[in-house]
């Protein structure tokens, strides 16, 4: 009897276990069916996104409405932060397959592991070292002071240069104008009838012997007498033949009828022995510087008369009459108001 109870107890004890397995497989949840992660070969980047895929597959005879319905949990890709950007389903070779696409990342350094799915992926940083750099102080800790001392010798060395600049400047305006006031002021212009009267003396003193001294004497005298004209009456006498000079308006104008007719007769005189049509004698030299200086000096600008200094007596003389005319005005009219 005891040996049959410990048998059917033996029994019971070597059934148990082959009845865990399917109750362990009964209360598996329908996500666990086949499950399928591919993750990048390549590290990601840390934070940064990138594509994760997975499958779950069903036998055809086994995915029923309810193992299809039952959501795959996206906390089962922990610690990854996931987001869903695709889902399809479709039969290959008998078999119901689901493609979910993630877009995932990683905030995990060097390597992320996904226990419930048995993955790794790799994770490199997203700076450009592996070791971080010297520590860089902020703004305005290690700094320079402030070199004032050099600011205010620059400044002052600067003044000084423009006070000596400007010092300068005005020393010598004032020398220029000292300069200016102490040069002699330019001579006055001599008269035209001054250089005339001087040509005509130097040619007076001139005694031609040969012809070509003869024909220069006359050039210069027509010469002189033309620049006078040019110059007294701003006339365009050297330009002009004899004949139209003395034709012209202008001529006319300025000059009265004693001194045209004694232009003329000079003018004539000198084209006359000019151009080889007669003879010349000292007395006839003589005779045209004579009446060139005649005309010279009767068409001369007349000078304005100076007024002499009035004279002590003539001051004193004109202060006693205007001092008498006030005080006869001043009586008269008093007597007229006594009068009214």
């Amino acid at each position: 009897m005891l040996v049959r109870v410990a048998a059917m107890a033996a029994l019971l004890l070597c059934a148990a276990p082959a009845d865990e397995p399917a109750s362990a497989q009964a209360s598996a949840p329908a996500w666990r069916a086949r499950v399928e992660a591919t993750p990048p070969l390549a590290p990601v980047e840390l934070g940064a996104p990138f594509e994760l895929v997975v499958k779950r597959f069903w036998a055809k005879a086994e995915a029923t409405k309810t193992n299809l319905e039952e959501p795959f949990p996206d906390s089962v890709l922990a610690p990854l932060v996931v987001s869903l950007k695709g889902l399809e389903r479709r039969e290959v070779d008998g078999d119901v397959v689901e493609t979910r696409r993630y877009e995932a990342r990683a905030f995990v350094r060097d390597e992320v592991l996904v226990p419930q799915l048995q993955i790794r992926i790799g994770v490199k940083s997203a700076l450009p070292g592996t070791e971080p750099g010297p520590a860089e102080p902020g703004p305005g800790a290690l700094d320079p002071p402030f070199p004032w001392r050099t600011v205010l010798w620059t400044s002052a060395g600067a003044l000084a240069a423009a006070a000596s600049l400007l010092a300068a400047a005005l020393y010598l305006r004032r020398r220029r104008r000292q300069t200016a006031a102490a040069a002699p002021s330019p001579p006055p212009p001599i008269p035209p009838h001054e250089r005339a009267l001087a040509r005509l003396s130097a040619l007076r003193r001139l005694t031609p012997s040969t012809y070509e001294e003869v024909q220069a004497f006359y050039v210069e005298a027509s010469s002189i007498v033309r620049d006078y004209i040019e110059e007294r009456f701003a006339l365009r006498a050297p330009e002009m033949t004899t004949e139209e000079f003395l034709g012209a308006p202008q001529t006319e104008r300025v000059l009265e009828r004693p001194h045209r007719a004694l232009l003329t007769s000079f003018l004539g005189h000198c084209d006359f022995v000019k151009f080889g049509r007669g003879a010349s004698t000292p007395g006839d030299r003589d005779r045209l510087v004579t009446s060139a200086e005649r005309l010279v000096q009767e068409t001369r600008i007349a000078a304005e008369p100076v007024s002499p200094a009035p004279t002590d007596s003539q001051v004193i003389r004109a202060t006693q009459a205007r001092a008498i005319t006030s005080r006869d005005g001043g009586e008269h009219h008093n007597k007229g108001r006594a009068d009214e």
